[in-house]
């Protein structure tokens, strides 16, 4: 499938495609960010599952929320609202809550394994591995980069800063993704903040 033909975004079901551009920047990232989200459902959704079964609703917490997040920049809204409403009794520890909906959750994020599969046609990485990246593109990848920071969202930022890796960025831009990596890696959410607002 040609990287230039985005028609297929309209066909994948549970996705607002006009939210996801608008929180991508463009049609390219919000396609990496749906890749790198398909990628990883599997271990985030393990992830999540086995912090309910561990009872350790602190760590669940963190996990859902991250999902919200996620789910968020790629418009999948109905995943983000349920996973809004789980962190949300993660902090209130309302187990009951949990019980009664986190098997919905998973159900429905496992979902966009099959949701997605269309994106398993398009090979994104040798198309745009060394291509270099434009200002407009880096722009908005810094945008994201500055939402999901003050949100502390980690897969959010992770994402990010895998994407532009992939990328054939200038040696001072290349220093500055460096940076941002060691402080994500440290969870140095002010020190994130503060490298994207100079």
């Amino acid at each position: 499938m040609e990287m230039n033909n985005y028609e297929f975004l309209n066909k994948i079901d549970g996705i607002t495609i006009s939210a996801g551009l608008e929180a991508c920047g463009n049609e390219k990232l919000f396609t990496k960010f749906l890749t790198s989200f398909y990628n990883n459902i599997d271990i985030k959704a393990d992830e999540i599952e086995d912090a309910y079964k561990e009872g350790n609703i602190s760590f669940y917490t963190i996990k859902v929320h991250s999902l919200k997040s996620t789910s968020r920049i790629i418009g999948a809204y109905e995943l983000c609202d349920l996973a809004l409403e789980l962190e949300e009794a993660g902090r209130k520890d309302d187990i009951e809550f949990i019980d009664d909906n986190n098997d919905k959750l998973l159900a429905l994020f496992r979902s966009y394994k099959e949701k997605l599969s269309i994106l398993d046609e398009i090979d994104t990485d040798s198309e745009d591995k060394k291509k270099p990246i434009d200002n407009a593109e880096l722009e908005d990848a810094y945008k994201s980069m500055a939402e999901v920071s003050r949100n502390m969202d980690y897969d959010g930022a992770e994402m990010i800063i895998e994407e532009l890796k992939k990328r054939k960025l200038p040696a001072k831009e290349r220093e500055f993704v460096d940076r941002l990596d060691k402080a994500l890696k440290n969870f140095a959410w002010d020190e994130i903040e503060d490298l994207i607002s100079i």
